[in-house]
C-alpha cells in the first residue's frame, strides 16, 4: 500500500518538480490525516495546534487541489496560502507534525521552469499576454509544460476523421499517409477544418507553416 500511495503523489507532483529553481511564494501543501482538521466555514478545524498556526499566518485560502481525486491520499491534499513567509509556515507545520502525526506529508510548491521553448506563438501568449483569458483550457491542463515531459513519437500513428488535410503543408510534409474519402471516392478539399487538427498533432515546433493555428506545440 505505501509504494501505491508514493507512486500516486509521483505521478500528480511529477509536473511540479521538472527542472524547478524556486518555489511559489506563499503557498504550502498538506496531506491531512483526518479531513476534520481542514477548516469549514463557520466551524474551526479539530486541532487547536493547527488552527493557531493557521490564525498566525492568516490563512483564510485554503484550497483542496483535487476535490475529484479517487484516491482517498489526494482526496486530503490541500493547499494553504499566505502573505507571509512560507519558509516560516512550512518549519512550523513540520514541527507540529513531528509532535501530533497530523500530515501524510507538508511540501513547498516548486515553481516549473520549461526545460524546452517550441517557439510557439500560442506558448508565448500564454506566458507573456496580459489579455490572453481565452486561453484559460491552456493554462488549466498546464499545456506549457508538456513539452518537458515529450515530444511526440514518431512511431505512434493517429488517425483523424475530419474533412481533408493538405499533405503538403509545411508541417505535415512525410507525415500523412494516404488520405481515403469514405463518402464517395472524390479527392479531399486541402484546405479545411482536417489540416488545422492535422498540424496540432503532427506540426514541427516552428513558426513556419501557413494556417493560424498550424504550430500548436502543446
Amino acid at each position: 500500500m505505501k509504494h501505491t500511495i508514493t507512486f500516486t503523489l509521483l505521478l500528480f507532483l511529477s509536473s511540479f518538480t521538472l527542472s524547478q529553481t524556486s518555489n511559489y511564494p506563499g503557498k504550502i501543501r498538506i496531506i491531512v490525516n483526518d479531513q476534520a482538521l481542514i477548516p469549514a466555514p463557520g466551524v474551526e478545524g479539530s486541532d487547536l495546534d493547527f488552527n493557531q498556526i493557521l490564525s498566525n499566518y492568516a490563512i483564510t485560502d485554503i484550497k483542496q487541489v483535487v476535490p475529484f481525486a479517487k484516491t482517498p491520499e489526494l482526496q486530503r491534499l490541500y493547499e494553504l496560502n499566505t502573505t507571509l513567509s512560507e519558509e516560516s509556515l512550512y518549519a512550523d507545520l513540520v514541527a507540529l507534525n513531528q509532535q501530533k502525526n497530523l500530515f501524510l506529508t507538508v511540501e513547498k510548491c516548486p515553481m516549473p521552469v520549461l526545460l524546452y521553448d517550441p517557439g510557439d506563438w500560442m506558448w508565448w501568449l500564454l506566458q507573456n499576454d496580459p489579455n490572453n483569458d481565452w486561453l484559460w483550457y491552456l493554462d488549466r491542463i498546464q499545456a506549457n509544460l508538456a513539452w518537458d515531459l515529450t515530444k511526440g513519437d514518431a512511431n505512434v500513428k493517429v488517425a483523424i476523421i475530419d474533412n481533408g488535410i493538405d499533405a503538403n503543408h509545411p508541417d505535415l510534409i512525410g507525415k500523412v499517409s494516404p488520405l481515403n474519402n469514405f463518402m464517395d471516392g472524390s479527392p479531399f478539399p486541402i484546405e479545411g477544418h482536417g489540416t488545422s487538427v492535422a498540424t496540432i498533432l503532427a506540426a514541427e515546433t516552428v513558426d513556419a507553416g501557413m494556417t493560424g493555428n498550424g504550430q500548436i506545440s502543446f
